[in-house]
């Protein structure tokens, strides 16, 4: 199990920071009001993309949800910004925190698929973790989360 996770920290890697087409192409007409909130300047996709390289999904998701959510640009933003998280969420190697990480990971999966329920990226990382869930009898993910999970067929 433990060959398992730097094959998964690369395939991570890998996988992040995917582009996104058709996302905003507009500035913010606030920029200075944003800027003093700690808002990167920038397009809607420019923003969303700095807040994950520095690894603050909470910042992005916390914007976002001042957005018009019915906007199909802002939609595509959860999306990316709850799959980066996960990404993130399974890459922590603490051994002491792995099942609680995972946990959140499978939390996240199951938000992109709240919004795209054929998000095959989502689909198939929480395959993979529940694929090596099921080599551990003793071990799964927490009722909750499986709870999440079952209106996407798991």
């Amino acid at each position: 199990m433990t060959r398992f996770f730097p094959l998964l920290f690369l395939l991570l890697l890998t996988q992040c920071q995917s582009s996104d087409q058709g996302a905003d192409a507009t500035t913010d007409t606030n920029s200075a009001e944003y800027a003093e909130m700690g808002v990167p300047s920038g397009t809607m996709q420019e923003k969303v993309d700095t807040w994950i390289a520095n690894n603050d999904y909470d910042a992005a998701l916390e914007w976002l949800g001042t957005q018009d959510e019915n906007d199909p640009d802002v939609q595509r933003q959860f999306e990316k910004v709850w799959l980066n998280y996960g990404y993130h969420s399974m890459s922590v190697f603490d051994p002491a925190e792995m099942r609680t990480q995972m946990n959140w990971a499978l939390t996240c999966f199951a938000e992109v698929l709240a919004i795209n329920d054929q998000n095959a990226a989502a689909r198939g990382q929480i395959d993979q973790i529940l694929g090596v869930y099921s080599t551990m009898p003793d071990r799964g993910p927490d009722p909750d989360v499986m709870e999440r999970l079952a209106p996407f067929g798991y």
